[in-house]
């Protein structure tokens, strides 16, 4: 396998980062015992002469045990192997063992909310999978409520038939909207968590069994497949740089450091102002420790992009380009191959690097259209990834990943959807006008028209679909309204227990929530407001305005 010159595949750097990113796993077996211990066997004398052995001690005799001859029931799990194997790769591994009757469903849902492994027998008690599926279901439901959880999930069990057990699970769990993973049908999707499904016993590939000495490193190896990607590999790596920064952090701000903070409160005029302060500053420091890692050069630098392409093209892909970007569907003509080189050449030089490809189609001629089938077999396909990573550039926050009790606050880019009408709206109110409100007041709001050029990409909160907004940056389309602002927050927040969310004005017109933008895009549209704002209209010779413009 060719390599990069870091000497590492795409798999390599995948696997590096997810070794680093988990740390926890949590079992749950019935038949889960302490092994026999694999150290020097215990040697037994033969008694002298007929010296008989009293019938009470008969079972304290101590026996040699031969590890490698130790067998027990199929159900069972060497704690102790399985234990040692995670611990071998830095994963700290609890296994709870319910017993006779007894229930330990709410003990592991409380253990899984920090866990990033989940394994469960099928059988707990003999009870085909009613526990594990339970289990599965309610920490499904409690990951939603809090806008969501990628978890790795191991049915790990004794019985035979693992097509059946995934087919119970399939129908048990499809009300939560399980599926099969797109490129591997042995693998259940529920919500962001993974299930996969192993047999216990000597490792063998074909019979899809697995020994507790090699269950870490198979899970490791599953979670390497069906996760790796550039931006994954830089999320979880950065994640994994703050968990081990921890105590440096905890060090620079000591309780020590309490002192000057309130010294900073006490001097504010609004002393609230230092409660999204102290957030900062650690935001400021997470920054900082991951730049300082260059973990955007390691893993999403030239090397692991192009470490990414070869591992592409060794699972049989290739890279498709359009020939023109004026196609809502297309056919193997209006495609043409490009090879990896070549397109090592555009990543590495830009637009520049057309010059050093021959027959590109369409030379520079909108390029950003025509790239939709790098790594996508259909059009539609590539142009929803396109609009899905538009809408994770501009929003830091949408309905879709917060808690149900959340309540959005009204502030400068708040996105919302008149409901009276279905005008959308931007909110460009300032900040410092936003908060500590006292009064009803009122709020300013840019308008938003559907186009196909577009600035924002929200998603319909009916049809789950991506719609493109155009901001009209007249000063004369600003609209305003008048909100009562909450008591206690002093902030206008939407109405509590409402589904939709939805913000109320004075006049009892409902705005329904969108999604936040973030403060540098909501600033930007406020620009392009104060720039029109800011022209100067006078009468010129027409002449010479004309040639002004070059026409």
């Amino acid at each position: 396998m060719e390599r990069t010159s870091t000497n590492q595949t795409f798999e390599d750097l995948s696997k590096e980062v997810v070794e680093r990113f988990l740390q926890t796993a949590v079992v749950l077996d019935d038949g889960a015992f302490l092994g026999p211990s694999l150290t020097e066997s215990v040697q037994v004398n033969e008694p002298e002469g007929k010296a008989a052995i009293p019938d009470d001690q008969r079972d304290d005799i101590p026996v040699s045990v031969d590890p490698h001859n130790y067998s027990l029931d199929t159900h069972s799990l060497d704690t102790q192997c399985l234990t040692t194997s995670f611990a071998r790769r830095g994963i700290i591994c609890a296994v709870l063992k319910p017993s006779i009757n007894e229930d330990l469903r709410s003990v592991t849902i409380d253990a899984c909310r920090r866990a990033d492994i989940l394994i469960l027998d099928w059988q707990i008690q003999k009870d085909n999978g009613k526990t594990a599926l339970d289990i599965i279901r309610r920490l499904t439901t409690e990951d939603r409520n809090v806008g969501g959880r990628m978890r790795l999930i191991a049915i790990y069990t004794g019985e035979l038939h693992l097509e059946r057990i995934r087919k119970e699970a399939f129908d048990s769990l499809s009300n939560l909207g399980a599926a099969p993973l797109e490129d591997d049908d042995r693998i259940l999707t529920v919500s962001h968590s993974r299930i996969l499904f192993v047999r216990k016993g000597l490792t063998n590939p074909q019979a899809e069994t697995v020994s507790e000495s090699d269950l870490p490193e198979w899970l490791l190896a599953r979670l390497v497949e069906i996760g790796k990607g550039i931006l994954i590999n830089v999320a979880l790596s950065c994640i994994a740089a703050i968990r081990d920064t921890t105590h440096q952090i905890l060090a620079r701000f000591r309780p020590k450091m309490d002192a000057p903070f309130l010294t900073h409160r006490i001097l504010l005029v609004t002393p609230e102002d230092a409660e999204n302060y102290a957030v900062d500053l650690l935001a400021s420091e997470f920054s900082t420790i991951l730049q300082d890692k260059k973990l955007g050069t390691k893993y999403a630098g030239r090397d692991a992009i192009q470490a990414a392409l070869r591992d592409f093209e060794e699972r049989g892909r290739s890279f498709q380009v359009l020939k023109s970007s004026k196609k809502d569907s297309i056919s193997k003509e209006d495609s043409i191959a490009i090879t990896q080189e070549d397109l090592m050449k555009l990543i590495d030089s830009g637009p520049e690097g057309l010059t050093e490809i021959a027959n590109f189609p369409g030379g520079r001629t909108s390029l950003h259209e025509r790239l939709y089938l790098l790594f996508s077999d259909e059009l539609r396909q590539g142009k929803a990834l396109h609009l899905e990573f538009s809408r994770i550039s501009i929003q830091i926050r949408d309905p879709f990943k917060v808690a149900p009790n959340y309540q959005a606050e009204l502030s400068l880019g708040t996105v919302v959807r008149r409901k009276s009408s279905g005008e959308y709206l931007v909110c460009i109110q300032p900040v410092c006008d936003a908060l500590r409100l006292s009064e009803s007041t009122p709020f300013i709001f840019a308008s938003l028209s559907r186009n196909a050029v577009f600035d924002v990409v929200v998603r319909d909160l009916d049809s789950d679909e991506d719609i493109r907004l155009k901001l009209n940056h007249k000063a004369s389309k600003i609209q305003r309204f008048e909100f009562e602002p909450d008591s206690k927050d002093r902030k206008v927040l939407t109405l509590p227990k409402t589904e939709p969310r939805a913000f109320k004005s004075t006049c009892r017109q409902e705005f329904i929530w969108i999604c936040d933008l973030r403060v540098p895009v909501a600033q930007h549209f406020v620009q392009l407001i104060a720039n029109d704002l800011s022209r100067i209209g006078f009468d010129k010779f027409e002449w010479l305005r004309r040639q002004s413009r070059g026409r």
